[in-house]
């Protein structure tokens, strides 16, 4: 799942979470640090990097928007369980498909005389 976090975004986010850069920078820490708990009790393996697309696409949200989101915390647990989802529907997949993959190969069965 790439990430990819732009100037613009980044300033909006901050900008959102508060209007002095070094409380900013420590909110968005501190959430950052929240999700990859959160990701972690839901057992994804790879929590630090939902983390951070997490917070990409609250950072995108918030430079797109209208109007301000009120409470970025916790409109970014809605992104994170949205997240969560579609990571393991990905699992899912990829386990049908390996399912599918080894079924393939167990059936297949070289010609006589093959090496």
């Amino acid at each position: 799942m790439p990430h990819d976090l732009d100037q613009s975004s980044l300033r909006a986010l901050l900008d959102a979470l508060d209007p002095d850069d070094s409380e900013a920078g420590q909110k968005y820490e501190n959430l950052r640090l929240r999700l990859i708990r959160f990701f972690r009790w839901n057992r994804c393996p790879r929590a630090e990097e939902l983390a951070d697309i997490a917070l990409d696409r609250l950072a995108a949200k918030v430079r797109d928007v209208s109007e301000p989101i009120q409470d970025p915390g916790k409109y970014i647990t809605g992104i994170a369980r949205m997240l969560m989802h579609e990571y393991r529907a990905g699992e899912v997949r990829e386990r049908k498909m390996l399912t599918h993959l080894s079924w393939w190969m167990a059936s297949f069965r070289p010609p006589e005389g093959a090496c």
